[in-house]
């Protein structure tokens, strides 16, 4: 599964994840952070560019939840920006 990570900023980094599906990273945008932190802006997977379930009923709590330690195993070992290649939970 394919998963966009939009990265920008220099610093630490911080992971910000928007609402779930359908919600746009976008809105999360924060220049002034940026200045300070390597922000990693994680498009859920079903919206954007990131890739799509082939069963909507696999959009649940627990998904959200291992995509989100999956996240941010990624990025704090790492500050390539995306695409990168969707881990398995």
């Amino acid at each position: 599964m394919r998963q966009v990570y939009p990265v920008a900023g220099t610093g630490p980094v911080c992971v910000a994840h928007s609402g779930g599906p359908g919600i746009e990273w976008a809105y999360l945008r924060a220049p002034g952070i940026e200045e300070h932190f390597t922000m990693v802006y994680v498009e859920p997977v079903g919206t954007g560019a990131s890739g799509r379930l082939d069963n909507h009923d696999d959009y649940r709590m627990d998904t959200w939840w291992c995509w989100s330690a999956a996240d941010t195993s990624r990025t704090s070992s790492s500050r390539r920006s995306s695409p990168r290649p969707w881990w398995s939970c």
